[in-house]
C-alpha cells in the first residue's frame, strides 16, 4: 500500500514538475501574452472594485479573455511555440479586448 502511495505521489509530482516546466519555456512570444492577460485581467478586476465595472460587463469582458486563452494555447499545440502570425493575431484580440476593457470602464453605465 506504501509503494502504491508513494507512486501516485511520484507521478503527480513529475506531473506538475513538467507543466512548471513547459510553461517556463514558453518563449518570449508566450511570455508577453500571458503579462498582457495578466494585466487585462487585474484591470477588469479593478474595474469591478471601484464600480467602473457592472457585473454583465466584467462577465463580457474575461468572456473575451477567456477566448485569448484559448487561442494561445491552441497556438502552442503544435510545437510548444508561437509563431510570428499566431502572435499577430493574439495580439490584434489583446488590443481590442484592451479597447473594450477601456470603453466599458469609462460608459456611464449605472453599477
Amino acid at each position: 500500500m506504501k509503494q502504491l502511495a508513494l507512486l501516485v505521489v511520484s507521478l503527480l509530482a513529475f506531473s506538475v514538475t513538467q507543466f512548471i516546466a513547459s510553461e517556463a519555456q514558453a518563449g518570449p512570444r508566450n511570455k508577453k501574452i500571458m503579462y498582457r492577460e495578466g494585466k487585462q485581467r487585474a484591470r477588469i478586476h479593478q474595474g469591478v472594485r471601484s464600480g467602473e465595472l457592472t457585473k454583465d460587463e466584467a462577465k463580457g469582458l474575461r468572456q473575451e479573455q477567456r477566448k485569448i486563452h484559448k487561442m494561445r494555447k491552441e497556438a502552442r499545440k503544435d510545437d510548444g511555440h508561437i509563431d510570428k502570425q499566431e502572435m499577430k493575431e493574439i495580439r490584434h484580440e489583446q488590443n481590442e479586448a484592451s479597447k473594450e476593457i477601456y470603453q466599458e470602464k469609462h460608459d456611464d453605465d449605472k453599477r
